[in-house]
């Protein structure tokens, strides 16, 4: 479930980081913004489009990028395009398709033997005796002998004594994948149909990491006259995901707000999981690896897809037209609480941000293509069209301390503040006129033209 970034080689998104366009059957889809602009939260949960489909409804997959791209996607396509068509249904009897898969997954034993609580303390303790006779400049750091005056950190019987704590064992696990796929296809020569349905969960080797992905796809043809087809596309979908702390900064506030996997990497192994006060044991600026796992940080995202295609034969195998409509329309919500006995940030507070998002982007464009070869000789292939493209959201995040723990963000009133709400709205539009056109001369030399607006 984690975002990926696909970067060309050769576009302008090598130096400025940005993903390539996504078009699926013809319409663009823009990277949907599930955040929390929460002080204390990381810009977490963002999703690509290509989360909202299931692998197994992809037909082909194709790359333009530089003249051929921005030919058919004008300036979005500085950073590359992805080109996703999908399966349609095939003329013949219904066809029911199933497949089911059910994987586990367990953390690699990458090598790293970390010290037990012996090994760590009689370390600590020669490193600082070494740094006391370089500080002093004693021998071996000078000429001075040692004077016999350091302390060390850690007691002989305080070594003894220690018993190990193993924290990577309480943050990695044994995950799984579960992915199930229905599709049903088929058709006439005058209505063809195609259905795909999807369960997908995978509940990841770090602990509270999960996605779940449930997916709805339908494609019907029909050809309405011999002159004009319909093709309709619609697609469904509902993501849940459990972001999971792993990294050594969440906010901006380094590693006072680490993940459970960062500290469980770094935390004193010596240490208990609970002090004398029942509570959470602190190690310098870092939280306790289980106080970590205690934080609660959920995405969910709920979008659908509608496509629709009108094919005009005007002068059949010569001239046709084609007229497009798409709306993708997304709904995010995420939530993320600090319970108040965890330590981060450098307090322990209950802190917490709820934040909702909805976004609509719409496409229309109309296009004439001409296809003709002259004298037997140059072949003509000319597209002109028209295209209105339409970005609209609107958003809002609600910070919110001193919360109850049993309560969090189901009531916001609850919590003693202070209270940080932000919110957001835009609408953006742009216009299109293009004309694309190559000649081919005796199939060896050819021409292309393009122009667009």
């Amino acid at each position: 479930g984690g975002v990926s970034k696909v970067v060309m080689r050769g576009t302008k998104s090598i130096m400025q980081s940005s993903n390539a366009l996504y078009v699926v059957d013809g319409v663009p889809m823009y990277s949907n913004a599930n955040k929390v602009n929460g002080t204390e939260f990381s810009s977490k949960g963002n999703t690509e489009p290509i989360a909202d489909i299931n692998p197994e409804d992809i037909e082909s997959m194709s790359v333009l990028k530089g003249a051929s791209a921005a030919a058919l996607y004008g300036s979005r396509a500085g950073n590359g395009v992805i080109l996703i068509t999908t399966k349609k249904g095939v003329e013949g009897k219904p066809r029911i398709t199933y497949e089911g898969s059910y994987s586990v997954q367990k953390r690699y034993s990458y090598g790293m033997n970390r010290l037990n609580s012996q090994e760590y303390m009689n370390m600590v303790n020669l490193f600082g005796k070494e740094n006391y006779l370089f500080i002093n400049e004693q021998y071996p750091y000078g000429n001075v002998g040692y004077d016999g005056k350091w302390t060390p950190v850690f007691t002989s019987e305080q070594i003894a004594n220690a018993t190990t704590t193993d924290w990577l064992s309480y943050v990695l696990k044994t995950g799984q994948v579960n992915n199930q796929n229905l599709t049903v296809s088929g058709g006439s020569k005058t209505l063809r149909y195609y259905l795909g349905l999807n369960y997908y969960d995978e509940d990841g080797v770090v602990r509270n990491a999960g996605m779940q992905r449930y997916s709805l796809r339908t494609s019907i043809s029909a050809q309405l006259f011999s002159f004009l087809k319909l093709t309709t596309i619609a697609n469904l979908n509902h993501n849940k995901y459990s972001n999971s702390t792993v990294g050594g900064d969440t906010g901006n506030q380094g590693n006072s707000a680490a993940g459970s996997l960062y500290t469980a990497m770094n935390y004193p192994p010596y240490l208990a999981m609970y002090d004398n006060m029942g509570e959470y044991t602190i190690f310098g600026r870092e939280p306790n690896p289980l106080a970590a796992l205690e934080i609660r940080d959920e995405s969910k995202q709920s979008s659908y897809y509608v496509n629709f295609a009108l094919d005009i034969d005007i002068i059949k195998n010569m001239l046709s037209a084609k007229l497009l409509y798409g709306v993708n329309k997304e709904n995010g919500k995420r939530s993320a609480y600090i319970p108040k006995d965890v330590y981060w940030g450098l307090v322990r507070k209950s802190r917490g941000s709820l934040g909702y998002n909805e976004r609509q982007y719409e496409t229309m464009e109309g296009t004439l293509s001409f296809r003709h070869k002259f004298w037997n000789m140059i072949d003509v292939n000319a597209v002109a069209g028209m295209g209105r493209y339409l970005d609209k959201g609107t958003g809002m995040t609600v910070s919110y301390q001193n919360a109850n723990d049993m309560i969090n963000d189901s009531n916001l009133a609850a919590a003693d503040g202070p209270f940080s709400p932000t919110s957001y709205k835009y609408e953006n539009e742009k216009r299109s006129q293009f004309l694309r056109a190559s000649f081919d001369v005796l199939d060896r030399y050819v021409l292309t033209a393009t122009l667009r607006r």
